[in-house]
């Protein structure tokens, strides 16, 4: 495998730990980590998908509560909400509205 490298073990590396994400060395030709490395890609998908979901949920629960306000003793709905957004490659963002 060595020979026919494109990219080098070192730099693979470095940019798997700059990126946050597992490194694998694989080869299509041999098929060498190739099922691997797919499982744990659609294994971190599946639970960052999960963590959106709660964080969604938690953020929606809050926001369906009343909010009571200081002189306002029917619950205010003034102020700023904080929710969570739709996945990005980079992981999650928050939003203000």
């Amino acid at each position: 495998m060595e020979d026919a490298r494109e990219v080098s073990k070192e730099d693979g590396q470095a940019l798997a730990q700059k990126l946050s994400c597992p490194f694998f060395e694989t080869s299509a030709k041999t098929r060498v980590n190739v099922e691997e490395a797919f499982n744990t890609l659609v294994r971190n998908m599946r639970a960052n998908m999960d963590f959106i979901r709660q964080k969604e949920e938690e953020q929606n629960n809050m926001l369906d509560s009343p909010r009571r306000g200081k002189d306002d003793k029917k619950g205010s709905k003034r102020g700023s909400r904080v929710g969570v957004s739709k996945p990005t490659l980079g992981g999650v963002k928050c939003v203000l509205s």
